[in-house]
């Protein structure tokens, strides 16, 4: 089961991932940025017990095709991006991916979400500012 941490700090970025991140490095507020995505599950378990703070990471999840065309329709489609077929003789078109970017503020107790199978636009692993308020109150 490939699972990911849930993002509780979203990044405030709004455009093209690509055009913050330099390698690693978030260009807009200059903070490391991991990538999940090439670890194994006990990779990511192992890097977030280590952190001593909130920490930025990225992944990429499969999107449906239904959350997809959401997304084009929308105003935004920040992070989209097509997975690309190594063959050239694959037919199949290319599987959409979302990238999640964002920060973890209590990695030792992150919440992490099953993303085995394509998710909707609404189950993306991502807590905003305005429902932990909603939560709360």
């Amino acid at each position: 089961m490939p699972a990911f941490p849930k993002i509780t700090s979203p990044c405030p970025y709004k455009g093209d991932i690509s055009d913050i991140l330099t390698g690693e490095t978030c260009k807009l507020c200059k903070r490391d940025v991991t990538n999940l995505s090439a670890m194994t599950q006990e990779d990511r378990i192992s890097f977030l017990s280590s952190c001593s703070g909130e920490v930025c990471v990225r992944y990429e999840i499969p999107l449906k095709q239904a959350a997809l065309a959401a997304l084009v329709a929308g105003a935004s489609v920040t992070g989209l991006q097509t997975a690309h077929a190594q063959d050239a003789e694959i037919c199949s078109p290319p599987e959409p991916v979302y990238i999640i970017v964002g920060g973890i503020r209590d990695p030792h107790s992150a919440d992490m979400q099953d993303v085995s199978e394509p998710v909707d636009l609404d189950e993306l692993p991502i807590i905003y500012d305005d429902e932990d308020s909603a939560d709360a109150g």
